[in-house]
């Protein structure tokens, strides 16, 4: 019996379900996924890593994983193994959004419509502010030599977070809006709600930017959808310089974990030449 199908037979959710075949997918960050077809439905069953410096809670990931689907923006979720770290949602066989797709205008529009209303979803009690993540990170970090280089780019972004602080900016965010989380559905459903939480909106739309490498006219027109009140510009620069950083602290985190394959070395170094550049140019 492999791991999966020790999972399902020691839930009583699948005690007698019988399990066609088990598919594994692109192992993701900070976990293993796998979709697992049974007489009684299809299933996408993710075996959590811990992440100390990450923050993450599990039982609270469920409990988000609840709310955003009775929003209509999450998979169902199925059911919680804490003896495992493991979270089984119904699989929900529809194509991802592509990153060529996110960029086009239609899509930017629809994109800050979704992620205005998850903004807007009523608050919880789970705090994931990037300020403290950042905080996290620097102080496992801060004494290797990899990070003394950009010490100073650090601190002045740290301190530009703090200056630019309102509670009412701190609203129920996402805080992973990368492409591979999205999938076309009648309405867009977001996937991987494990950083979910309390946080300033600014981390969200910055974080949104950065990871589908939008250009002005495209960040616009994103932001023309998410609001029709004017965001405060300079707010959203010193985001988007935050969101690099925790880029760049997550990876050599994980290097130092003991993940070296190629994704992990060649994004660090195009995380530290970006930070670099950024920090010249200032």
């Amino acid at each position: 019996m492999n791991q999966v199908e020790k999972i399902f037979s020691n839930l009583p959710f699948f005690k007698n379900v019988l399990i066609n075949s088990i598919q594994k997918l692109t192992e993701g960050k900070n976990n293993q996924n796998f979709k697992v077809d049974t007489d009684n439905g299809i299933f996408f069953l993710k075996i959590c890593h811990n992440s100390k410096e990450q923050g993450i809670n599990r039982q609270t990931e469920y409990l988000i994983l609840e709310k955003v689907y009775r929003a209509g923006i999450g998979a169902k979720p199925i059911v919680f193994d804490p003896e495992t770290n493991s979270i089984i949602t119904k699989f929900i066989d529809v194509p991802a959004w592509t990153l060529e797709e996110i960029r086009t205008e239609l899509a930017l529009k629809s994109f800050g419509e979704s992620i205005r209303k998850i903004h807007e979803l009523s608050p919880i009690n789970q705090m994931s502010e990037l300020r403290e993540l950042l905080d996290r990170y620097w102080c496992s970090l801060k004494n290797y030599s990899e990070t003394k280089i950009f010490k100073s780019f650090f601190e002045i972004t740290r301190k530009k977070l703090d200056k630019y602080y309102q509670l009412k900016d701190i609203k129920f965010c996402h805080n992973d809006l990368c492409y591979g989380h999205f999938l076309k559905n009648k309405t867009t459903i977001f996937l991987d709600w494990e950083m979910a939480g309390m946080n300033d909106i600014y981390a969200d739309i910055a974080a949104f930017s950065h990871f589908h490498h939008l250009d002005n006219e495209q960040t616009e027109l994103f932001l023309q959808a998410y609001s029709q009140t004017s965001l405060n510009r300079d707010k959203l620069t010193a985001y988007q310089d935050a969101i690099l950083l925790r880029e760049l602290l997550w990876v050599i985190t994980k290097l130092r974990e003991g993940y070296t394959d190629y994704f992990y070395t060649d994004y660090r170094q195009r995380c530290l030449k970006a930070v670099m550049n950024k920090y010249k140019n200032r």
